[in-house]
């Protein structure tokens, strides 16, 4: 968990809440310490942006269940969330499709 917090650059105990509401999906290894999956950071990184555009706590984790399990995702899989998630509305509502070359 320190691990994940400090790549990260979040508190601990951000982590350690992520992982109780189920956002941060882990496993336990022999000594009851939280094994996170290779998708860990891309999570936290997707939580973080989400939160950053104002997506409530309910859209978020409607996102990060469509994600694939304890992988990142990659190629379709992030098309497929970008066209059918509620971050697509958001994300457009806060971007111009416009870019000035001047």
């Amino acid at each position: 968990m320190g691990q994940v917090a400090k790549r990260m650059g979040i508190a601990p105990s951000t982590v350690r809440w992520y992982a109780d509401d189920s956002l941060l999906p882990c496993e336990r290894g022999a000594r009851n310490q939280r094994r996170f999956f290779s998708d860990v950071l891309c999570r936290v990184a997707m939580m973080r942006a989400a939160q950053t555009v104002g997506l409530t706590l309910v859209e978020i984790r409607q996102t990060l269940d469509a994600l694939p399990s304890k992988r990142p995702p990659h190629g379709a899989t992030g098309t497929s969330l970008r066209s059918s998630s509620a971050l697509s509305s958001t994300t457009a509502a806060t971007t111009s499709p416009h870019y000035s070359t001047r």
